[in-house]
């Protein structure tokens, strides 16, 4: 019992862990965010931090999807070419 009290507590402690997001844009392309990207409304763009940790933006009606990493549809992904 004291197993599973303790597994609860970890899974409810990393549910407020930093989450990686993709953004997937109407071109197929993807981006990796860390952290949920900012809508500002006015502008109709997104804000956020890309994976090396850069500040980025991205016009809202260039995005298709946003969505955790582990959720997001890859059916919208571009193929990845041959090497």
């Amino acid at each position: 019992m004291k197993r599973i009290a303790v597994l609860l507590l970890a899974v409810a402690l990393c549910g407020g862990c930093a989450t990686h997001y993709t953004i997937v844009l109407q071109n197929g392309e993807t981006i990796t965010a860390k952290g949920k990207p900012k809508y500002d409304k006015d502008k109709g763009v997104y804000y956020f931090t890309d994976a090396q940790g850069n500040k980025e933006h991205v016009l809202g009606g260039n995005v298709r999807e946003i969505a955790p990493e582990n959720m997001v549809d890859k059916s919208y992904y571009l193929p990845t070419p041959a090497h």
